[in-house]
């Protein structure tokens, strides 16, 4: 048969090991660098002469210039000034005035703006205008180069004229000999790129995201730091859109080639991530809005070639907005790509500031096999498109069957309990999570669900199993053409028994009614293929030990049976064996040496004379006397509870004061009793709680000097 306890092995990207984050307490970085242009002036020089006649001459030349990239309108200027200067000839002069990153493809072309003219006190003289020359990137700039570098080679200059007086003399040899009233105004431009090629506009070459940490059931969740600036500023390229159009159902406008992709890997325990950014701009349209619009990917192969579309969204935010969101989903150890464009077909800049782990399996396509803790938060409920959650009124008859028809004539699951003022009724759907599991061979099967807790909504959880047309790695995902097998509605322990299930691949699906979102165990999910007439583990007191006992049909081909015993529920260990006897029946064995645990789980397995191996169901035993030789509180039972609720503990000293307090969940006191004194030995405490509102509260336990608290669910 198929076990249904299941353990995810996460696989890690194989990128660097920094940059894998294993806990929150990681230093925030930036992943990748960018390469990024740089010019500046080295140099200017000038044949002006005095433009006023007086005294000796002296002049003013001053310099501007600006360099403009053709491509995305980005620049840089800035200016020299000489006052009181005859003659100046060549000065040196140094100053970096343009530094740009780009993301991807450096511009086509750069065009430098350069103008000279004399300006004094007595008026600007010998003006050249503004002069443009056009550098093509491809053919006069050398990327990867550290070094500054001549933009035109060998000495560098840049000229422009005007008419005006000249000094005598020439000026240097990169420049023609002068002309009477020809005025030269030079400057020496050059440039240099850092960094490497790092064009993120693939699906192939994707910004590699460390793995988020795992969920951890509960309210809130780790986000791990990321810090990684990102730009989308390239030329269109049609090629580009390769492994992005295919699939894609997003009805948002543009195909934007300014498009950059991510990968990550969904963390152990998780369905997803939720990747955060800050928004900075970047776009260069006239009425600027940054429409960040992303779709993503799972892959059938671990390449782009293998791209599965996901799903898509969009994040709609002007100019100062920030703090934008992308989801996406995938299966616990999956790749998962996601691709970010502009919708209007505009550049952008983003940062990724965190990344953070959502809820497992909440989507039917993230389904995991079942595992034996589970939980519901944050766990969403799209209504449109391919994951949705399902609506109740598209689910078939057998899906919902009336389980109480002396109450309801066409209420779909409800408890059951033939009480219509406590009658709870599977109603709406608002964070399902999904789980499949395969049934080997027809035959009976249960899922029990231990210590199922639940705040809001109506506080119950609802349990269902629905075929699966699909697989259990593809799994159908539109339950209004599946049939529903069965299903149960409750809180605590919670039991959907199924007397002949065929064999198929199924889906469970498990939902907070009402919006509740709930924690429980996965106490079993059994095929009983060991077709055993009865399995029973308890305490006896007269042996002081956990005695198991268990009937199987006499004409079984069994050999052995192995008794494995479990404190968690999941990871059992073979603790003793026995030989199976022709005509016997009824076999018993005696746990003396049992662990000092709250609960302890058995089962029992068998081998027949094939080799075959099959399970029986798991039964779980309270310990008793857990901790009675040790001064404290022992768990409180039971819990959830709709009466009493009971306090055992052990006084280690004489007269030792223990009261209980009721408190709710917001810290307000609910109701107490008055502290007894109690002498040495094993003692049980009682309140009656039966005068509560359903849902969850702490039992606040003065024991001595200390203060213990217990989660209580009030039924």
């Amino acid at each position: 048969m198929t076990q249904i306890l299941h353990k995810v092995n996460l696989t890690f990207l194989s990128v660097p090991l920094f940059l894998i984050f294993l806990t929150q307490f990681i230093s925030p970085f930036v992943l990748h660098a960018q390469k990024t242009v740089e010019f500046r002036i080295n140099g200017i020089a000038s044949n002006i002469g005095d433009m006023d006649g007086f005294g000796s001459g002296d002049s003013d030349p001053q310099w501007n210039y600006e360099v403009v990239d053709n491509t995305f309108g980005i620049s840089g200027n800035d200016n020299i000034e000489l006052s009181g200067t005859n003659c100046p000839g060549i000065r040196s002069h140094v100053n970096t005035f343009f530094a740009q990153q780009y993301d991807c493809e450096l511009p086509t072309s750069f065009n430098f703006i350069f103008r000279g003219f004399e300006d004094d006190g007595l008026g600007s003289d010998a003006n050249s205008g503004d002069r443009t020359f056009t550098f093509n990137t491809s053919t006069l700039i050398t990327t990867g180069s550290t070094t500054w570098r001549n933009v035109h080679g060998g000495s560098g200059w840049v000229e422009v004229r005007a008419s005006g007086t000249t000094c005598s003399v020439g000026l240097n040899t990169a420049a023609s000999t002068q002309g009477s009233g020809s005025v030269r105004y030079q400057i020496r431009l050059q440039y240099r790129v850092l960094g490497t090629s790092l064009c993120h506009d693939e699906c192939n070459d994707p910004y590699v995201i460390p793995t988020a940490a795992e969920f951890d059931c509960g309210p809130t969740q780790i986000s791990t730091p990321l810090n990684i600036n990102i730009s989308a500023l390239e030329p269109a390229d049609a090629s580009q859109f390769s492994h992005t159009m295919a699939g894609i159902s997003c009805t948002y406008d543009g195909s934007s080639a300014e498009d950059i992709w991510l990968r990550t890997t969904i963390p152990d325990s998780t369905g997803g991530v939720i990747i955060q950014f800050e928004n900075n701009g970047g776009c260069n349209a006239t009425f600027c809005q940054t429409n960040i619009t992303y779709a993503w990917y799972t892959s059938s192969n671990g390449t782009c070639s293998g791209l599965e579309y996901r799903g898509c969204d969009a994040v709609s935010c002007f100019i100062g907005c920030s703090d934008g969101q992308i989801r996406v989903d995938g299966r616990a150890g999956e790749d998962v790509w996601v691709r970010i464009w502009e919708e209007d077909d505009q550049g952008f800049n983003i940062t990724i500031n965190q990344i953070t782990p959502t809820a497992p399996a909440d989507r039917c396509y993230t389904a995991m096999p079942v595992s034996n803790i589970g939980c519901n938060y944050q766990a969403t409920s799209p209504t449109t498109g391919p994951y949705a959650e399902p609506d109740l009124t598209t689910w078939t008859d057998l899906a919902h069957p009336d389980l109480n028809p002396n109450t309801c004539s066409s209420c779909i699951c409800q408890d059951g309990d033939n009480d219509p003022s406590t009658n709870t009724v599977w109603s709406s759907n608002e964070n399902l999570v999904w789980y499949t599991f395969t049934q080997d061979q027809s035959g009976p099967f249960d899922i029990t669900v231990l210590n199922m807790t639940c705040v809001g909504g109506a506080n119950t959880a609802q349990l269902g199993v629905f075929t699966n047309s699909g697989t259990p790695q593809s799994p159908t995902c539109d339950l209004s053409t599946e049939t529903g097998m069965g299903c149960s509605v409750g809180v605590g322990t919670v039991t959907l028994n199924l007397p002949n299930l065929p064999a198929g691949d199924y889906i469970l699906v498990v939902d907070g009614n009402a919006g509740a979102e709930c924690e429980w165990t996965f106490l079993s999910n059994t095929i009983l293929e060991l077709r055993m007439l009865s399995f029973n583990a308890y305490y006896s007191h007269a042996e002081s030990a956990i005695l198991l006992d268990w009937e199987v049909h006499q004409d079984d081909e069994n050999e052995f049976f192995f008794i494995e015993r479990s404190v968690d529920g999941y990871t059992f260990e073979e603790i003793a064996s026995l030989f199976s006897e022709e005509g016997k029946s009824v076999y018993t064995f005696i746990d003396e040496d049992y662990p000092n645990n709250d609960y302890i789980y058995y089962r029992i397995k068998a081998i027949d004379h094939h080799g075959v191996i099959d399970y029986s169901e798991v039964r779980v035993v309270r310990n008793i006397n857990k901790d009675l030789e040790t001064s404290g509180i022992h768990d409180i039972y039971p819990n959830p509870t709709s009466s009493d609720l009971h306090i055992p503990m052990t006084v280690g000293a004489p007269q030792t004061s223990v009261g209980i307090s009721i408190i709710g969940i917001d810290g307000r006191l609910i109701k107490s009793s008055p502290s007894k004194w109690f002498d040495e030995g094993y003692h049980i405490l009682t309140m009656d709680v039966s005068d509560l509102d359903q849902g969850l509260y702490y039992a606040r336990i003065e024991f001595g000097g200390d203060i213990i608290m217990r989660k209580v669910q009030v039924l």
